[in-house]
């Protein structure tokens, strides 16, 4: 099932994207260095949170599933 990723998951990806951006125009080499590896912190913590979300997912799914077979 696909959804919708969170605001902060998007915005992480926005500022990533703008890093990009902002790298391709430098004209300094460690200008533009330093942009990409904005860029690259800017993903990893856009990943983190979806990871974050999909343990939470799974979490709650099995949740669901221990309830089903023994409730209280």
């Amino acid at each position: 099932m696909l959804r919708r990723a969170p605001d902060k998951v998007r915005h992480c990806y926005a500022r990533a994207l703008t890093c990009r951006e902002r790298s391709q125009v430098a004209r300094d080499r460690t200008v533009k260095g330093n942009w990409l590896a904005m860029e690259d912190r800017w993903l990893a913590l856009a990943r983190r949170y979806e990871l974050e979300e999909s343990v939470d997912d799974f979490s709650a799914e099995v949740r669901r599933f221990l309830h089903r077979k023994a409730p209280r």
